[in-house]
Protein backbone atom coordinates (compact mmCIF):
# COMPACT_ATOMS: atom_id res chain seq x y z
CA UNK A 1 0.00 0.00 0.00
CA UNK A 2 1.20 3.16 -0.69
CA UNK A 3 -0.40 6.87 -0.32
CA UNK A 4 -0.03 9.70 -3.06
CA UNK A 5 2.13 11.99 -2.37
CA UNK A 6 -0.85 14.92 -3.46
CA UNK A 7 -3.68 15.80 -1.34
CA UNK A 8 -6.85 16.85 -2.65
CA UNK A 9 -8.90 20.00 -1.08
CA UNK A 10 -12.62 19.13 0.27
CA UNK A 11 -15.34 21.64 -0.74
CA UNK A 12 -17.70 21.80 2.72
CA UNK A 13 -21.20 23.31 2.31
CA UNK A 14 -22.13 25.49 5.59
CA UNK A 15 -25.84 25.14 6.68
CA UNK A 16 -27.63 26.89 9.05
CA UNK A 17 -27.68 25.65 12.51
CA UNK A 18 -31.16 25.27 13.70
CA UNK A 19 -31.58 25.60 17.49
CA UNK A 20 -27.76 24.32 17.23
CA UNK A 21 -28.94 21.06 16.42
CA UNK A 22 -27.41 20.58 13.07
CA UNK A 23 -24.37 18.18 13.36
CA UNK A 24 -20.88 18.77 11.50
CA UNK A 25 -19.91 15.63 9.11
CA UNK A 26 -18.09 14.10 6.86
CA UNK A 27 -18.98 10.94 4.86
CA UNK A 28 -15.80 9.12 3.77
CA UNK A 29 -16.27 6.10 0.55
CA UNK A 30 -14.00 4.72 -1.52
CA UNK A 31 -13.84 2.30 -4.78
CA UNK A 32 -12.68 -0.22 -3.76
CA UNK A 33 -14.70 -0.16 -0.32
CA UNK A 34 -12.98 -1.47 2.96
CA UNK A 35 -10.46 0.64 2.79
CA UNK A 36 -8.97 2.29 6.48
CA UNK A 37 -9.42 5.78 7.11
CA UNK A 38 -6.94 7.64 9.04
CA UNK A 39 -6.78 10.74 10.45
CA UNK A 40 -3.21 13.48 10.47
CA UNK A 41 -3.85 16.18 12.88
CA UNK A 42 -1.06 19.19 12.29
CA UNK A 43 2.21 17.24 12.84
CA UNK A 44 0.90 14.52 14.45
CA UNK A 45 1.26 11.33 13.14
CA UNK A 46 -1.61 9.08 11.35
CA UNK A 47 -4.85 7.84 13.67
CA UNK A 48 -7.08 4.88 12.38
CA UNK A 49 -10.64 5.73 12.74
CA UNK A 50 -12.44 3.26 10.84
CA UNK A 51 -13.27 1.73 7.61
CA UNK A 52 -15.16 2.74 4.37
CA UNK A 53 -18.22 3.34 3.94
CA UNK A 54 -18.40 5.76 6.92
CA UNK A 55 -19.25 8.86 8.63
CA UNK A 56 -16.95 11.43 10.64
CA UNK A 57 -17.89 13.68 13.17
CA UNK A 58 -15.58 15.56 15.48
CA UNK A 59 -16.88 13.17 18.03
CA UNK A 60 -14.27 10.71 16.33
CA UNK A 61 -11.89 13.06 14.49
CA UNK A 62 -10.80 16.18 17.38
CA UNK A 63 -10.69 19.30 16.01
CA UNK A 64 -12.65 18.24 12.10
CA UNK A 65 -14.12 21.32 10.80
CA UNK A 66 -12.31 23.75 13.97
CA UNK A 67 -8.56 22.98 12.77
CA UNK A 68 -7.21 21.67 9.36
CA UNK A 69 -6.52 18.22 9.50
CA UNK A 70 -5.60 15.41 6.72
CA UNK A 71 -7.79 12.59 6.16
CA UNK A 72 -6.14 9.50 4.16
CA UNK A 73 -8.11 6.56 2.75
CA UNK A 74 -5.44 3.34 2.20
CA UNK A 75 -5.96 -0.61 1.44
CA UNK A 76 -3.44 -2.87 1.12
CA UNK A 77 -2.57 -3.84 -2.56
CA UNK A 78 -3.84 -0.51 -3.65
CA UNK A 79 -2.38 3.65 -3.90
CA UNK A 80 -3.96 5.61 -1.22
CA UNK A 81 -5.61 8.71 -1.44
CA UNK A 82 -4.89 12.02 1.25
CA UNK A 83 -7.76 14.85 1.13
CA UNK A 84 -6.92 18.33 3.22
CA UNK A 85 -10.21 19.05 5.30
CA UNK A 86 -9.86 22.84 6.03
CA UNK A 87 -11.49 24.70 9.02
CA UNK A 88 -15.26 25.59 8.78
CA UNK A 89 -17.63 27.58 10.11
CA UNK A 90 -21.12 26.77 11.61
CA UNK A 91 -22.81 23.14 10.87
CA UNK A 92 -20.95 21.76 7.53
CA UNK A 93 -21.06 18.92 5.87
CA UNK A 94 -18.93 17.34 3.59
CA UNK A 95 -18.32 14.10 1.31
CA UNK A 96 -14.74 11.97 0.14
CA UNK A 97 -14.99 9.79 -2.43
CA UNK A 98 -11.53 8.15 -2.99
CA UNK A 99 -10.95 6.05 -6.03
CA UNK A 100 -8.33 3.71 -5.23
CA UNK A 101 -5.80 2.30 -8.27
CA UNK A 102 -4.03 -0.84 -8.01
CA UNK A 103 -0.35 -0.72 -6.98
CA UNK A 104 1.11 -3.51 -8.79
CA UNK A 105 4.68 -3.84 -7.05
CA UNK A 106 2.19 -4.43 -3.73
CA UNK A 107 -0.03 -6.64 -5.48
CA UNK A 108 3.54 -8.54 -6.89
CA UNK A 109 4.68 -8.73 -3.29
CA UNK A 110 1.77 -10.27 -2.06
CA UNK A 111 1.80 -12.93 -4.58
CA UNK A 112 5.75 -13.89 -4.52
CA UNK A 113 4.64 -14.24 -0.70
CA UNK A 114 2.02 -16.41 -0.69
CA UNK A 115 4.01 -18.59 -3.56
CA UNK A 116 6.78 -19.11 -1.13
CA UNK A 117 4.38 -19.86 2.01
CA UNK A 118 2.72 -22.36 -0.38
CA UNK A 119 5.66 -24.12 -1.63
CA UNK A 120 7.55 -24.15 1.78
CA UNK A 121 4.01 -26.04 2.77
CA UNK A 122 4.71 -28.38 0.16
CA UNK A 123 7.90 -29.28 1.00
CA UNK A 124 7.39 -30.34 4.35
CA UNK A 125 4.35 -32.17 3.96
CA UNK A 126 5.74 -33.92 0.67
CA UNK A 127 8.66 -34.76 3.11
CA UNK A 128 6.39 -36.46 5.88
CA UNK A 129 4.88 -38.43 3.08
CA UNK A 130 7.98 -39.38 2.00
CA UNK A 131 9.13 -40.28 5.01
CA UNK A 132 5.71 -42.30 5.72
CA UNK A 133 6.64 -43.81 2.97
CA UNK A 134 2.96 -42.95 1.08
CA UNK A 135 5.14 -42.56 -2.47
CA UNK A 136 2.46 -42.62 -4.43
CA UNK A 137 0.89 -39.36 -2.76
CA UNK A 138 4.08 -37.63 -2.10
CA UNK A 139 4.83 -38.54 -6.25
CA UNK A 140 1.07 -36.74 -6.76
CA UNK A 141 2.31 -33.74 -5.12
CA UNK A 142 5.93 -33.36 -6.01
CA UNK A 143 4.62 -33.40 -9.80
CA UNK A 144 1.94 -30.81 -9.14
CA UNK A 145 4.48 -28.50 -7.43
CA UNK A 146 6.49 -28.95 -10.25
CA UNK A 147 3.91 -28.19 -12.45
CA UNK A 148 2.64 -25.11 -10.88
CA UNK A 149 6.81 -23.35 -9.55
CA UNK A 150 8.42 -24.99 -13.40
CA UNK A 151 11.36 -23.00 -12.08
CA UNK A 152 12.20 -24.37 -8.66
CA UNK A 153 14.79 -26.39 -8.30
CA UNK A 154 14.44 -28.36 -5.51
CA UNK A 155 11.14 -29.81 -6.36
CA UNK A 156 12.67 -31.27 -9.38
CA UNK A 157 15.23 -32.35 -6.49
CA UNK A 158 12.87 -34.25 -3.97
CA UNK A 159 10.79 -35.29 -6.96
CA UNK A 160 13.86 -37.15 -8.65
CA UNK A 161 14.76 -38.08 -4.85
CA UNK A 162 11.61 -40.28 -4.74
CA UNK A 163 11.96 -41.41 -8.30
CA UNK A 164 14.56 -42.73 -7.54
CA UNK A 165 13.47 -44.22 -4.17
CA UNK A 166 10.95 -46.26 -6.53
CA UNK A 167 13.87 -47.55 -8.69
CA UNK A 168 12.32 -45.56 -11.63
CA UNK A 169 15.35 -44.51 -12.62
CA UNK A 170 14.68 -42.79 -16.25
CA UNK A 171 12.60 -40.24 -14.37
CA UNK A 172 14.73 -40.05 -11.56
CA UNK A 173 17.39 -38.80 -14.06
CA UNK A 174 14.48 -36.69 -16.23
CA UNK A 175 14.37 -34.61 -12.98
CA UNK A 176 17.59 -34.59 -11.43
CA UNK A 177 19.04 -33.01 -14.96
CA UNK A 178 16.08 -30.62 -15.01
CA UNK A 179 17.14 -29.20 -11.65
CA UNK A 180 20.92 -29.15 -12.46
CA UNK A 181 19.93 -27.01 -15.86
CA UNK A 182 17.97 -25.06 -13.02
CA UNK A 183 21.05 -24.95 -10.26
CA UNK A 184 23.95 -26.06 -12.26
CA UNK A 185 26.40 -25.47 -9.18
CA UNK A 186 24.27 -27.92 -6.80
CA UNK A 187 26.33 -30.53 -6.49
CA UNK A 188 24.76 -33.39 -4.28
CA UNK A 189 22.39 -33.29 -7.58
CA UNK A 190 25.63 -33.62 -9.86
CA UNK A 191 26.29 -36.13 -7.93
CA UNK A 192 22.99 -38.27 -8.25
CA UNK A 193 23.08 -37.62 -12.02
CA UNK A 194 26.81 -39.54 -12.03
CA UNK A 195 25.18 -42.27 -9.95
CA UNK A 196 21.94 -42.99 -11.89
CA UNK A 197 24.04 -42.92 -15.34
CA UNK A 198 26.54 -45.53 -13.79
CA UNK A 199 23.79 -48.02 -12.36
CA UNK A 200 22.13 -47.73 -15.72
CA UNK A 201 25.26 -48.49 -17.25
CA UNK A 202 26.26 -44.54 -18.29
CA UNK A 203 22.97 -44.18 -20.44
CA UNK A 204 21.85 -41.10 -20.22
Amino acid sequence: MSVRPSIQAVFLLTAMSLGGCATSQLFVESNPPGAEVAYVALGGAPQPIGVTPMMVTPANVPGLFRDQVQISVSKAGYHGESFLIPPGSGSVTGKIGARLSVDPLSKSCQESLTAMVDATDSVAQAQRLILRKEYLEAERMLTTMVQRYPAVPAFHSMLGSLLYLQKNLPRALESYQRAQELQPQNQETLRMIEKIKGIRGGAG
